[in-house]
């Protein structure tokens, strides 16, 4: 709330909007995360330095950061970016003053639940790497302090003051996958789907088959290597884990698909981004058999940096494909004089509106940009009997759907003007025209599409 107070005021002051200003602030706390990733990759994890900047490179354009175009994500980034600095000042820095402000970073950065268990881990491989030893030990009593505020800061938002009115219920609580059948299905189903950003790594493994196949000596030599730094790998792989924990085990997730990238689940993912950099540029130079790289392997580190950029040059044209849509719904609503109260946006078919499809808050806040007022509450609503499902959907979701889509156009006009508490209801008929689809998605994001939003007010009925 604060954050985006002082990006408002800044806006106006600058005479910009607040996308434009939003995703500006976004791109320099990347590019801050990304020093971060740097100084991790060549101080704590030993990366060389052209395998340390490959880690810089790929941070800088995985997939996920499409959703800097989407401003209630900067808190996720801004967290973030705390969480890494606070624990390089409590481990690095000398001055008293830098490390109470690390710890105070660390707390502020806790509003991002995934921060509780991944800060923490990265403490500990701060301290291990101070110990410059190849083994394991029992973590210091700095990262036992760091466990215990996660702790106290996780009770306090969950158990003295725990969420309430639209957030309550099962919206982020852990599950015990072994209590039931579903919950293990939805733990096994997040793993499963975070393991499609191996693709990543598929360039990295295709050298280390080519390298054993030319050299009779490579698995000897690649022993070796393994054998002096199983520590890192270790550090690494639950640094891994720890980045996708807290979505896990509250039944969110992320995938690496083009259509997953349009979708606003791509945030789940965040937090893997660093890491994720990080041990594939370690994995390359783990296989690697010379250095400087031989051209098979700077093809394939090429291969892999190209495979990333494609899924977030994607992402991000799905991003401007869905601010042109925004544009001209605006445009065309500002022809139309709508009522307070509740207002359906009536589609022939919820496929052809381009994802990630709305949400009813963003559709209020839409209306409060055009109109000024809170009294609008906007849902979208699709004529017909055809149930449109998506995987992310919870079931109180996938309930709402079966009973809107599965009306009949009588029962459906029926339920909507059904007098109620709601001073006036308004249909407004919508026809969303080449906005959907990859290639439609591509060209409209150059401005070369032909996307369309037409919206006719069917009718409106007040009651008294």
């Amino acid at each position: 709330h604060f954050l985006h107070l002082v990006l408002f005021d800044l806006a106006d002051n600058l005479q910009v909007t607040f996308f434009q200003i939003s995703s500006f602030v976004s791109f320099v706390l990347i590019a801050l995360m990304a020093r971060e990733v740097l100084f991790l990759s060549k101080k704590i994890f030993y990366l060389e330095d052209f395998f340390a900047n490959i880690s810089f490179c790929l941070f800088i354009i995985f997939p996920v950061w499409q959703i800097f175009f989407s401003s209630i994500h900067l808190i996720f980034i801004f967290c973030i970016l705390l969480g890494f600095v606070g624990i390089r000042f409590i481990h690095t820095e000398h001055f008293l003053l830098k490390k109470c402000a690390g710890y105070l970073f660390v707390i502020l950065s806790f509003q991002v639940s995934s921060m509780l268990v991944f800060l923490p881990i990265l403490s500990y491989a701060y301290e291990s790497n101070k110990r410059n030893l190849n083994q394991l030990t029992l973590p210091s009593i700095v990262t036992w302090f760091i466990f215990l505020l996660s702790v106290a800061v996780y009770s306090v938002k969950t158990i003295i003051f725990p969420p309430v009115n639209e957030i309550s219920g099962a919206y982020n609580q852990l599950m015990n996958p072994l209590s039931s059948l579903e919950s293990f299905k939805l733990v096994v189903g997040g793993l499963l789907s975070y393991s499609t950003f191996f693709v990543l790594f598929l360039p990295a493994f295709f050298l280390f088959l080519t390298n054993m196949f030319l050299s009779k000596s490579y698995l000897r030599e690649l022993y070796k290597k393994i054998s002096a730094n199983w520590h890192t790998f270790f550090l690494l792989t639950i640094l891994l884990g720890a980045s996708v924990f807290s979505y896990v085990m509250v039944g969110k997730y992320g995938k690496l698909t083009f259509e997953h990238v349009m979708l606003w689940e791509m945030r789940h993912s965040i937090l893997l981004a660093p890491m994720a950099a990080i041990f594939t540029a370690w994995l390359f130079q783990m296989v690697s058999v010379d250095y400087p790289q031989s051209l098979r392997g700077n093809v394939l580190i090429i291969l892999t940096m190209l495979i990333s950029l494609t899924f977030l040059l994607f992402g991000v044209a799905s991003k401007l494909n869905r601010h042109e849509f925004e544009t001209q719904l605006i445009g065309s609503l500002e022809s139309l004089e709508i009522s307070p109260g509740t207002v359906y946006f009536a589609l022939d078919s919820a496929s052809a509106n381009p994802l990630p499809i709305m949400r009813s808050y963003e559709l209020n806040y839409l209306f409060y940009r055009m109109y000024n007022n809170i009294d609008y509450d906007v849902r979208f609503a699709v004529k017909g009997s055809k149930v449109i499902e998506h995987q992310g959907h919870t079931q109180p979701e996938r309930d709402r759907l079966h009973l809107i889509q599965s009306l009949s156009k009588d029962m459906w006009l029926m339920e909507i003007y059904n007098p109620s508490s709601t001073k006036c209801k308004s249909i407004i008929s919508m026809e969303i025209k080449d906005f959907s689809g990859n290639l439609n998605v591509i060209k409209n994001s150059l401005g070369l599409g032909n996307g369309r939003v037409n919206l006719t007010l069917d009718s409106t009925k007040c009651f008294q």
